[in-house]
């Protein structure tokens, strides 16, 4: 894969910035070759960590989740009973607007939400009503979903359809998923889980499972997934049938649901079991398989904040303008031909950012043609002499621990360079010249100019005082030629 070098980094951070770059290569390749199911370094760029585990009020705490160890993943865990705690973290205090599960502009912070077993009811009662719609602004921003028993209730819109058609969607619900899946009822008891499709790609992320089964998975009060119980949407995808005859009230049903909106939104992945609890072998695999399935369906990045416009500064200096701690803010740049010396910078800063700039594609800390990375509050600066014309993108990240954002100013400036037009014949700026036959370039006629070399030409105009192109001269000099030559034949008919 072909690496361009950093500009304007100090020589120590442009020998990490490429260490970096090529350890995220290297762990492209183990991918790949199926070594590693994940590569936390890639998938942490924009996010301030991958994994947000909500083990709150009426939540069985989970501080350790080992599926997201197996995959390599940056978490976090909410392992408490304490609402003040969660209030802050879910929903925000006084010095964080956004709370932690999202930036300044509403992007998700995370990229991912599981939600352990215990009361779905219970602790959508503690978020209350602001708590709930965070984690559906998350949704809805792209950040995926993803839970076990009490976090499958908690995500669909009722677990009841007489009770949803008298009165409505469960209002201490999230309704991410636009379904319903009844309570099997049934306690502390264990099942397996048969894979019909085993070309699934949720199946085929672990060897473990493309058997087909999963083998003593606990069951205690979840759901059962009937696809004829409601009308769920038809993009749901149901995996996993349940097998164990001696739970009738169980065994044949469904046990994980997917489904995704649409491309901006996440993807929901949900089992109604606790195969989250193991700590090695298939059903550790199993859930690994589930949160993987969710990430993939991260929704598509946040638009850019804007064009760039030469010499036209934009300040980010307060409210969702700021730039959270991990995030990216992309720019947009359109470039004509024959530019010179683009210059990109970041200023007005309190915390560290850093700026990176690439051709046609949304550059990161990992995938960027050019950048700076100096190290604290001082100003970033990016410098190209000759860029290609065409789409940039600029990327602004948050290189700071500040949750609740930093401000930066950002300026673009550039030169167009002016090329002056070619001419077919002589011209006289008076002087018995007449009026001459070329074009007038720059204010003086007759001015030889120098043709297109392309995007980025280093190649400057001439001065008024160049002296006429050799090709023009032998233009001048062939048309006297044939002149003379054709006054030399009427002589001749003259005399005959």
């Amino acid at each position: 894969i072909p690496m361009r070098a950093s500009s304007s980094c100090a020589s120590k951070r442009d020998r990490d910035c490429r260490c970096r770059r090529w350890l995220h290569y290297a762990c492209a390749g183990l991918l790949a070759a199926g070594c590693l199911s994940s590569s936390p370094a890639w998938a942490q760029e924009g996010y301030y960590k991958d994994l947000f585990v909500d083990g709150g009020y009426g939540l069985t705490d989970r501080k350790v989740l080992h599926a997201a160890e197996l995959l390599g993943l940056s978490y976090d865990s909410l392992a408490s009973e304490d609402k003040d705690e969660q209030s802050e973290l879910m929903i925000g205090s006084a010095d964080d607007d956004n709370g932690a599960l999202l930036y300044p502009d509403g992007a998700p912070r995370y990229r991912l939400i599981f939600t352990t077993g215990g009361s779905a009811t219970k602790h959508g009662k503690s978020l209350g009503e602001e708590g709930l719609q965070r984690v559906r602004d998350f949704f809805a921003a792209g950040g995926s979903y993803s839970g076990s028993c009490a976090g499958a209730f908690i995500s669909m819109k009722h677990n009841n359809v007489a009770d949803y058609e008298q009165n409505g969607a469960w209002p201490h619900y999230y309704h991410l998923w636009p379904g319903i899946a009844r309570n099997a009822f049934v306690a502390k008891s264990h099942h397996a889980i048969i894979f019909n499709d085993t070309s699934h790609p949720l199946v085929k992320k672990f060897p473990s499972l493309e058997d087909g089964k999963v083998s003593n998975v606990y069951h205690n009060y979840g759901c059962r997934l009937d696809p004829s119980y409601f009308d769920n949407p038809e993009e749901t995808e149901y995996l996993g049938v349940v097998d164990n005859p001696s739970l009738p009230s169980l065994d044949g049903y469904y046990n994980i649901a997917a489904w995704k909106k649409n491309a901006t939104t996440g993807r929901v992945v949900f089992t109604c079991s606790h195969p989250e609890g193991a700590d090695s072998g298939e059903r550790r695999d199993l859930t690994a398989a589930i949160l993987d399935y969710a990430l993939d369906g991260n929704g598509d990045p946040m638009p850019p904040k804007g064009d760039l416009e030469a010499a036209v500064a934009q300040s980010m200096d307060a409210g969702p303008a700021l730039v959270g701690d991990g995030q990216i803010h992309t720019w947009r740049l359109t470039l004509p031909e024959h530019v010179q010396n683009l210059e990109i910078t970041v200023d007005s800063l309190t915390e560290d950012c850093d700026l990176y700039l690439s051709y046609g594609g949304y550059p990161n800390g990992l995938a960027y043609d050019y950048a700076s990375e100096n190290i604290a509050a001082a100003a970033e600066s990016i410098s190209v002499a000759t860029p290609a014309a065409g789409l940039w993108y600029v990327g602004v990240k948050g290189s700071h621990s500040v949750r609740n954002g930093a401000p930066y100013r950002i300026e673009a400036n550039w030169t167009v360079l002016e090329l002056t037009e070619p001419v077919f014949g002589m011209g006289g700026a008076g002087g018995g010249g007449g009026a001459g036959g070329g074009p007038e370039v720059d204010g003086a006629a007759g001015s030889m100019g120098i043709p297109d070399s392309g995007p980025g030409c280093a190649c400057s105009a001439p001065s008024r005082q160049s002296p006429l192109p050799w090709s023009a001269g032998i233009f001048i000099i062939t048309g006297l030629v044939l002149r003379r030559r054709a006054q030399q034949r009427i002589t001749k008919r003259k005399r005959t």
